[in-house]
């Protein structure tokens, strides 16, 4: 228990239970988000460290836009790329 006491008036400050338990849910809050973060961060390298042709089949298709053949599954991870990142720029 915290007390505070001013020359004219006597203030009693006191951290109570209540008061405890917003400061651990502002933290724990604050805490969530930023593992959150990590964890998104670890999830986007993990997409973007992997070298295309690890594991699954690919397929080349063809963009209608330039006509240039593309990997399907790098084009995915650009995709998802973007998205994680407008995500994280959200979070901040």
């Amino acid at each position: 228990m915290v007390h505070c006491y001013l020359r004219e008036h006597t203030l009693c400050l006191s951290f109570t239970p209540r008061m405890q338990r917003h400061a651990d849910a502002i933290f724990t809050d604050n805490y969530r988000k930023f593992l959150g973060q990590i964890s998104a961060r670890k999830f986007l390298q993990t997409i973007i460290g992997n070298s295309p042709g690890e594991g699954v089949h690919e397929f080349l298709t063809r963009r209608q836009s330039d006509s240039i053949l593309m990997d399907s599954r790098y084009h995915q991870q650009m995709v998802l790329r973007d998205f994680l990142g407008a995500i994280l720029q959200n979070q901040r």
